[in-house]
């Protein structure tokens, strides 16, 4: 399934998280730690969110306007040891993976997921996942110029 996202960056996230608030948009928070695998232009993720565990493949980068897409497909593991031992056996350099603690606000916006993300030594952002059409209508909702929504957080690229 393709994956379709478009960031906010640097948002304040005090104001953004009152904006929620008078909405009566509910969300909570995890702690996640990934660790990316890249290989070739694809990559795959392995990620501990609050002591669960995912494992996710996602596929060549393409755009979509001003938004990223691309083919994800995610689940649940039990054992993420044995997970990136299979990753090496299929070829994957598991040896240097890039580390990438963050704490997330999630919530969900019409059809939209939604995720206010905080990195250490970043600026809040937003990311909003979904069909374009439900990325406008999300945007429009939480008072956010979808023109300034953008496909890569600078320090990801």
């Amino acid at each position: 399934m393709d994956e379709i996202e478009g960031k906010l960056l640097n948002i304040n996230a005090s104001s953004f998280l009152k904006k929620l608030d008078v909405l009566k948009i509910n969300h909570h928070q995890v702690e996640q730690k990934d660790k990316i695998f890249v290989f070739g232009a694809s990559l795959f993720r392995l990620r501990d969110e609050d002591g669960r565990y995912f494992l996710t493949y996602k596929g060549p980068v393409k755009f979509l306007g001003g938004l990223k897409s691309r083919e994800e497909i995610e689940f649940e593991i039990s054992d993420p040891w044995k997970a990136q031992k299979i990753l090496l056996i299929l070829g994957v350099n598991v040896s240097n993976p890039k580390i990438r603690e963050k704490r997330v606000k999630k919530f969900k916006v019409g059809k939209t997921k939604c995720d206010l993300v905080f990195r250490e030594s970043l600026e809040p952002y937003l990311e909003i996942e979904g069909a374009v059409k439900d990325i406008k209508e999300t945007c429009s909702t939480l008072m956010i110029d979808f023109n300034k929504l953008v496909p890569f957080h600078p320090k990801d690229v």
